[in-house]
């Protein structure tokens, strides 16, 4: 493990003194930047070595991206982190990657008390019907059955310019925990998740874990699409975390990069 040219040097180091187990030897890098448009942009332009993986956290982030082209914009004290490694898992799978990463970050607020954790699907966490935090899964590269994958977070730590239909930690928990104590059980976290993912048994553990969350779990629904919507029930989702609808002509099923998910009033 090497500690590379930092701007923000201190907060990775404490994150580096959190980690433990075998994320310490499995994580390559933590680069820590005062501001820059997108963690996502600045760790897809490095260069990843062997099976290493790389983090990158932005105390600022001007012009990070989400779902669908949304703006996810962080000030100071949020968290805006990726990291970026080989994942060895099928390519019907790699949708499984964003709920595998939303359960990873439910271990992390169990761990930190916060009760109601909600999943959104495909890649949002919810508390008392407000969001919390948001995944965004990027491909790099494939190898086959390897993936270059980048994994996307943002967690609002505090609750400092955020919209009315947002939360924060701070709302819930009264002194909420260090950014680099968000960092380190994040990261942690994901290892064990994405561990889990490379199995075809831990891949129906992450469909199971991932339904006993899930928002809006049999009750009526609205998918928007590009061109319309579809009323139906949200039923559950498929071996590969497709979104499945039971319609009056039928169960339906939806890939993450087509819809948005809403339930009926």
């Amino acid at each position: 493990m090497v500690l590379e040219q930092l701007s923000h040097h201190l907060i990775a180091r404490s994150v580096w003194e959190e980690l433990s187990g075998s994320c310490l030897d499995d994580l390559a890098a933590i680069e820590v930047f005062d501001a820059i448009d997108s963690t996502q942009l600045a760790i897809q332009s490095r260069s990843l070595q062997g099976r290493d993986w790389l983090a990158c956290v932005a105390l600022q982030q001007r012009a990070g991206f989400g779902r669908q082209g949304r703006v996810w914009q962080s000030v100071p004290g949020q968290v805006a982190l990726s990291w970026r490694g080989w994942l060895s898992i099928p390519t019907a799978s790699i949708g499984l990657m964003s709920l595998a990463a939303a359960l990873a970050i439910g271990d992390v607020l169990d761990k930190f008390q916060v009760k109601g954790v909600g999943f959104k699907w495909p890649n949002d966490i919810y508390i008392q019907d407000k969001k919390l935090a948001g995944v965004l899964v990027s491909i790099c590269q494939q190898k086959g059955n390897r993936f270059d994958a980048v994994l996307g977070v943002g967690l609002n730590r505090l609750h400092l310019s955020l919209p009315e239909q947002a939360i924060a930690l701070a709302d819930i928990i009264p002194n909420p925990p260090s950014l680099s104590t968000v960092l380190a059980e994040l990261l942690m976290a994901w290892h064990q998740w994405k561990s889990v993912l490379m199995s075809e048994d831990g891949r129906k553990q992450v469909r199971v874990a991932w339904l006993e969350r899930a928002l809006w779990m049999n009750t009526s629904v609205r998918v928007w699409l590009h061109n319309g919507y579809v009323d139906g029930v949200f039923v559950g989702i498929t071996s590969s975390g497709l979104l499945r609808v039971a319609t009056e002509s039928g169960e339906m099923v939806f890939a993450a990069g087509e819809v948005q998910l809403r339930p009926l009033d």
